[in-house]
């Protein structure tokens, strides 16, 4: 545990208007669709952090969930 920290870490928010234009680019194609490898091509077509593309997947993912 650090003294700067002490709950035990932080978590930084992400989010944002482009994280969700991702997400939903991303849920609305078949996997078939989708650029190999995901995060480099996210980052790329939507000039997001590593961070915010993992974030969009993970909310794509919840967009697909029934």
């Amino acid at each position: 545990m650090s003294d700067r920290y002490p709950e035990g870490g932080f978590s930084l928010p992400v989010g944002g208007a482009k994280v969700d234009e991702a997400a939903a680019w991303l849920a609305a194609r078949p996997p078939h669709q989708r650029p190999h490898p995901i995060v480099p091509e996210l980052r790329k077509l939507f000039g997001l952090t590593t961070s915010e593309a993992c974030a969009a997947i993970r909310e794509a993912g919840r967009m697909r969930s029934p």
